[in-house]
C-alpha cells in the first residue's frame, strides 16, 4: 500500500525571500521528511513561486490567470497545512479584475480591495468557509513595521492568528529554521502522531522493508510485459526458482519493490519478501531466513522458538520443513531483492540456505546482479536467467518527467529530447539505464532552481534564459550512470564546497558498515582541517539526498547505491593523504568510545590496517579479545591477507611478509608470540578454502620458523606448545594434500612427541587422547600417501590407523555420549575398509565398513543437525559401495552411491565454498557415474561424470598446484571417453 503525503503550500513573495525559501528547502523541509518517514508518510512542498514570472504585458494576461488558479487549488489540496512568510513586500497584485474573475470561479470571497498573489493566498487558507487550517506564519520584523500594505497585512495576521504567528531576523536564520521546524512540525505531529506508535509495530523487520519499497518504487516504470509476466506466475500458481539480472542502476530493486507493493497477500497465497539492502543486518541470511521462518510458523499455526535456533543448519531446517509444509496447501511466493548482496559464505554465496526442494506450490523471484547465487539458481532449476532490458525511450521519458513532478515542475519537452538523445561512445542510450534518467533529472531540478533564483535577481525574466541554460547542461550531462554520479557531486561541490564535500564522501566511503551519525562528526572533527558541528553533518547527509540510506539496527549511514559509491571512489579515493588522514581519525574517534561499543569491536581494526600500524595491529590481534572481537578480528585480517596476496608474485609472498612486518613490530615479545600463534591458528583456518595451499604452507612455515627464534624461550609453557601442536598439524594436512607426504611426516613426528606426552601426564583426559588419535590417523594418511600400493607403506599405514582406532575406542569409553568420537572411530575404519579393498582383501574390508556405517550412523543419531557426521556416513556409504563394485554388485553399488550423493549434495548446498566438500561430492559423482557404466545405464553415467568433470575443474582452477584435485579431473575426464566410445 503506497504511502499517504503530507502537502504542504508555502506563500511568501518572491525577490526578497530567497535567503528564507533557501533555508526552508536545506534545512527545515528535509527534517520534516525525515520525522514523516519514520511514520511511513511522504512529505510534498507546494511552492509555486518558483518558475513564476510576472509580467505587465497584455500577453500574459492568460498565463496569469492560469497562475492564480492554479494557487487556488492547491492552496485547497495541501489544506490544512499553510505556511506564510511575510516581509517587507507586499508583493505582485494582480489587475483587480482578473484576481475577482478567478476568485469567482473558485467560489471565494474578497475584501473590496485590489490584493497581492500572497494575501489572496493567505485568504483562501483562512476562509472558514473552505474547512480547517493550521497555518504557521513568519513576519519579518522591519524597519518599517507599520508601513504600506505589507504592514497593514502584518497587522491583520496578528490579530487573526495571534497563536501562529511568529517574528524573525534575518540576523539569526538558525533560530528561524529552528522556530519553523518546531511550529511546522506541532501541526504535521498533531494528524500524523497516532501513527508513530504503530511504524514501529509489525513483524521483524516490516519498517524497513516497507520504506525501502516505498522508496524503490518511486522509480518504478516500464517492464509492463515482464511485470505482467511475474504477476501471471503467481496468479496461476507457478512453483520454481527464477533470476533477474542486470548491471547496476538497471532497476532490479525497483522491479522487486513493485511487485511488493502489487502482490498483496490472498487468502491461497502467501508473499515473503526481504532485501539485502534494506536495513541494518538485512545482508544477513539468518535475519532474511528468521524474518521468513517467524512468519511461515505463524501461518501454519506452529508455536516455533525462532530465537532458540542459533545454529545456521537449525535454522535452515527449520525454514525448510515450514516452507514444505504451507507450500502444500497455499502458494508461497519468495521474492529477494540483493541476491549477489548477502554476507559471504556458503550461505550467501551459494545459496545453503534454500531447501533443495521448495516445495510443490512455492515460486522465488530472485534480483542481482550476474554473480554466483545468480548462476547457481539457474543450474539447479534449468530456468534461463532474465536480463533486465534497458528502458524504451518513452519509459525514460515518463521516468523523468515523474521525477520533475515530484518538484513540481514540468520538464521542457526539447530539454527532455536532450536527454532521450544521449548516448555513450558505443551508441548506448543513455536513458536505457533508470538510475541515470533519475540522476539527471535530479540535477536539472536542483540546478534549475538555483539558475531561476540567479535570473530573478538579475531583474529580468527567467523563463527563456534558464530554459537555455538547461538545455547546455542537458546536453552536456556524460553519458553514463557512474560518471553522472560524479556531476551530482560537483553540484553538492558548488553549493557546500568541494573540500567539504570530499572530507564527508570519503568519510562516509572508507566505512565497512556505515557510521551513525555522531561518528560522522567525531571523525571530521578528528580530522581538523575545517570546523564541523553537528548541523553541518546534518546538511551535508541531508544534501545526499536518497543517495543515502540509513540502517536502521545500528542507526548507520552508507551509500544507497553502489554507484554513488563508485563516483565518489573515483573523484575522492585517489587523495590518499586524505584517506589516510580520515583512518587515522577513526582510530582516534573509535577509541574513544566505550570498549563494548559494536562499531569499536566491528571497526577498529580494519582502521588500523589502513594506516598500517603494525605494532597495534599485531597487539590488538594478540590481546584478550572477547568473542565478539575475536571473531571481528580473525575476519578482518583474513579479508587482509587474502586480498594482498591476490596481488602478490608467488603464493604466499604477501601473508609471510605481513607476518614477517607484524611479528617484529610489538614492543611485548609475549604480544608477537600470541600474534603468530593467532595467525598460525585462527587466521590460517579462517582463510583456508580462500587462499591456495602453497600459500597457506609458506605462513604456517613461517610461524613455525618463528619459534624456532625468538619464541623458542617460551616453548616449554603448555599453553603455547598446545598451540604450536595445532600448527604443525595444520602444516602436515597441507604437506600431505600437495603430495609431500615425506614432509608430512616430519611434521608429524614432532606432534606425536608432544600429544604422546601429554597424554603421559593426564592418561584420561579426552582431548589429549583425541589429539593423539589425530595424530596417529594423519600418519596413516601420509604413510598411505607415501607407500602407495608397496608393502612397507601399506604396513605402516594400517599400523598407525590401527593405533589411532584404539585410541577412539579409548575416548569413546571414557565418554560414550560424544558424536566427535564415533565421527573419529568411521573415519579411521573407512580408511581401514579403503586399505583392505585397494589390497583385495574384501572380507576385512567389508568388516570395517561395517564399523563406519554403524559409527557414523550412531553419530548421526546422537546429533542428527551436524553435517560432519552426514559426512562422515557418506564416506562408510561410499567405501561400501565401492566394495559392492569390486564385488561384481552393480545393482547394490548404484544405490549406495546415490544415497552417498544425496549426503554430499546437502552438505554441498551448505558449504559450498568449502572445497574439501566439493571434492568429496566430485568423487561421489565420479563413482555413481563409474557403477552405472558397469551396470550399462551409459546415459545416467555419463550425466554424472559430465558433472565430476564441471565441479572438478572448478577446483583445479581454484588451485592448480593440488595432484589429487588433477588426478581426479583425469580419472573423470578417462570415464567419460569410455562412455563415449561404447
Amino acid at each position: 500500500m503506497a504511502w499517504p503525503t503530507i502537502s504542504v503550500f508555502v506563500s511568501s513573495t518572491f525577490q526578497d525571500m530567497h535567503r528564507e525559501r533557501d533555508v526552508l528547502r536545506e534545512h527545515v523541509f528535509p527534517v520534516i521528511e525525515e520525522r514523516l518517514r519514520a511514520r511511513r508518510h511522504h512529505l510534498e512542498i507546494v511552492d509555486l513561486r518558483w518558475g513564476i514570472w510576472t509580467s505587465e504585458e497584455a500577453e500574459q494576461s492568460e498565463r496569469q490567470t492560469q497562475v492564480l488558479s492554479v494557487c487556488l487549488e492547491e492552496v485547497e489540496r495541501c489544506r490544512p497545512f499553510f505556511l506564510a512568510l511575510i516581509g517587507d513586500r507586499y508583493g505582485w497584485t494582480p489587475p483587480r479584475e482578473l484576481v475577482a474573475d478567478v476568485a469567482r470561479e473558485h467560489g471565494l470571497v474578497l475584501p473590496d480591495r485590489p490584493l497581492s498573489v500572497t494575501e489572496l493566498e493567505i485568504t483562501a487558507a483562512l476562509d472558514p468557509a473552505r474547512g480547517r487550517c493550521r497555518p504557521v506564519v513568519f513576519l519579518l520584523r522591519s524597519s518599517d513595521e507599520e508601513g504600506g500594505e505589507a504592514g497593514r497585512l502584518r497587522r491583520d495576521l496578528r490579530a487573526a492568528l495571534p497563536d501562529s504567528t511568529f517574528a524573525y531576523t534575518r540576523h539569526d536564520l538558525d533560530r528561524f529554521a529552528a522556530d519553523a521546524v518546531e511550529q511546522l512540525w506541532r501541526h504535521i505531529d498533531a494528524e500524523t502522531s497516532g501513527l508513530a506508535a504503530a511504524a514501529g509495530d509489525g513483524e521483524e523487520g516490516a519498517a524497513d522493508l516497507d520504506a525501502f519499497v516505498e522508496q524503490q518504487s518511486l522509480g518504478f516504470v516500464g517492464r509492463e510485459g515482464l511485470l505482467a509476466s511475474c504477476h501471471e506466475l503467481a496468479d496461476t500458481g507457478q512453483h520454481g526458482a527464477i533470476a533477474i539480472t542486470g548491471p547496476p542502476g538497471s532497476g532490479k530493486s525497483a522491479l522487486f519493490a513493485q511487485l511488493v507493493a502489487t502482490l498483496p497477500d490472498t487468502a491461497d497465497r502467501l508473499v515473503l519478501a526481504h532485501s539485502s539492502g534494506m536495513g541494518a543486518d538485512a545482508s544477513s541470511v539468518s535475519t532474511m531466513v528468521r524474518r521468513f521462518t517467524r512468519r511461515l510458523a505463524t501461518v501454519a499455526g506452529r508455536s516455533v522458538d525462532v530465537d532458540a535456533l542459533v545454529t545456521a543448519d537449525a535454522l535452515d531446517a527449520a525454514f525448510g520443513s515450514l516452507l514444505q509444509e504451507v507450500s502444500a496447501r497455499q502458494q508461497v511466493v519468495l521474492l529477494i531483492d540483493g541476491v549477489d548482496g548477502f554476507e559471504g559464505g556458503p550461505r550467501g554465496d551459494y545459496l545453503a540456505w534454500l531447501p533443495s526442494s521448495l516445495g510443490p506450490r512455492t515460486l522465488m523471484l530472485a534480483f542481482g546482479r550476474p554473480s554466483t547465487p545468480v548462476e547457481i539458481i539457474e543450474s539447479r532449476t534449468g530456468n534461463p536467467t532474465h536480463v533486465l532490458q534497458p528502458l524504451t525511450r518513452q519509459a525514460a521519458a515518463d521516468l523523468i518527467r515523474g521525477v520533475c513532478a515530484r518538484y513540481h515542475r514540468t520538464v521542457e519537452e526539447q530539454t527532455l529530447q536532450i536527454l532521450l538523445d544521449s548516448a555513450d561512445g558505443d551508441g548506448l542510450a543513455s536513458h536505457g539505464n533508470p538510475f541515470w534518467c533519475q540522476m539527471a533529472a535530479e540535477l536539472m531540478n536542483l540546478a534549475g532552481a538555483d539558475l531561476f533564483l540567479a535570473e530573478s535577481m538579475a531583474g529580468v525574466d527567467p523563463q527563456v534564459t534558464v530554459r537555455q541554460q538547461l538545455n547546455r547542461m542537458a546536453a552536456g550531462f556524460p553519458a553514463g550512470p557512474a560518471e553522472i554520479a560524479t556531476s551530482f557531486l560537483q553540484h553538492l561541490e558548488a553549493v557546500h564546497g568541494a573540500e567539504r564535500v570530499a572530507e564527508f564522501a570519503l568519510t562516509v566511503l572508507l566505512a565497512r558498515q556505515g557510521w551513525r551519525e555522531q561518528d560522522l562528526l567525531g571523525i571530521l572533527t578528528e580530522l581538523g582541517r575545517q570546523s564541523w558541528t553537528a548541523l553541518d553533518v546534518a546538511r551535508l547527509r541531508r544534501a545526499f539526498r536518497s543517495q543515502l540510506t540509513l540502517r536502521r539496527g545500528e542507526g548507520t549511514w552508507t551509500f544507497a547505491h553502489e554507484l554513488m559509491a563508485t563516483a565518489v571512489t573515483a573523484r575522492y579515493r585517489q587523495d590518499d593523504d586524505t584517506a589516510m588522514d580520515l583512518h587515522h581519525a577513526a582510530v582516534r574517534h573509535l577509541r574513544s568510545l566505550p570498549a563494548e561499543d559494536s562499531l569499536r569491536i566491528s571497526e577498529l581494526l580494519f582502521h588500523l590496517i589502513s594506516v598500517r600500524a603494525a605494532a597495534e595491529i599485531a597487539e590488538h590481534l594478540a590481546g584478550d579479545l572477547s568473542d565478539a572481537e575475536l571473531v571481528a578480528a580473525v575476519a578482518i585480517t583474513a579479508d587482509w591477507v587474502v586480498g594482498a596476496e591476490h596481488s602478490a608474485e608467488h603464493p604466499g609472498d604477501a601473508v609471510v611478509a605481513i607476518l614477517r612486518h607484524l611479528a617484529a613490530a610489538p614492543a611485548e615479545l609475549f604480544d608477537a608470540l600470541f600474534f603468530v600463534l593467532r595467525m598460525g591458528t585462527d587466521v590460517d583456518r579462517a582463510v583456508e578454502e580462500r587462499l591456495p595451499l602453497a600459500a597457506r604452507q609458506r605462513l604456517l612455515e613461517a610461524c613455525l620458523e618463528y619459534f624456532t627464534g625468538e619464541g623458542q624461550v617460551f616453548g616449554d609453557f603448555d599453553g603455547f606448545a598446545e598451540r604450536l601442536a595445532a600448527i604443525r598439524h595444520r602444516l602436515a594436512t597441507v604437506l600431505r594434500e600437495q603430495g609431500n607426504p615425506d614432509d608430512a611426516q616430519d611434521q608429524l613426528a614432532a606432534m606425536l612427541e608432544h600429544t604422546r606426552r601429554v597424554v603421559d601426564d593426564r592418561p584420561d583426559d579426552i582431548r589429549g587422547l583425541s589429539n593423539l588419535a589425530q595424530t596417529y590417523y594423519q600418519q596413516g594418511q601420509a604413510h598411505f600417501n607415501r607407500g602407495s600400493m608397496r608393502l612397507d607403506g601399506i604396513e605402516r599405514c594400517l599400523e598407525a590407523y590401527g593405533n589411532a582406532l584404539a585410541v577412539m575406542h579409548r575416548v569413546v569409553r571414557l565418554d560414550p555420549a560424544g558424536p566427535m568420537h564415533r565421527s573419529g572411530i568411521a573415519a579411521i575404519c573407512s580408511e581401514l575398509g579403503r586399505i583392505n579393498l585397494a589390497i583385495g582383501e574384501h572380507a576385512d574390508a567389508m568388516a570395517y565398513f561395517d564399523q563406519a556405517l554403524a559409527a557414523s550412523r550412531a553419530a548421526v543419531e546422537l546429533d542428527p543437525g551436524d553435517l560432519t557426521w552426514q559426512s562422515d556416513l557418506a564416506t562408510s556409504l561410499t567405501g561400501v559401495g565401492n566394495l559392492r563394485l569390486a564385488e561384481g554388485q552393480a545393482d547394490e553399488a548404484v544405490a549406495l552411491h546415490e544415497e552417498a550423493l544425496a549426503l554430499r549434495e546437502h552438505i554441498a548446498r551448505r558449504n559450498a565454498d568449502e572445497p574439501f566438500h566439493l571434492e568429496n561430492l566430485t568423487i561421489s559423482h565420479l563413482q555413481l557415474g563409474q557403477a552405472l557404466l558397469a551396470r550399462g545405464d551409459n546415459d545416467r553415467a555419463g550425466q554424472h561424470l559430465d558433472e565430476s568433470i564441471r565441479i572438478t575443474r572448478i577446483l583445479v582452477h581454484f588451485d592448480p598446484h593440488r595432484d589429487a584435485w588433477a588426478d581426479l579431473l583425469t580419472s573423470a575426464t578417462e570415464l567419460r571417453s569410455r562412455v563415449n566410445a561404447q
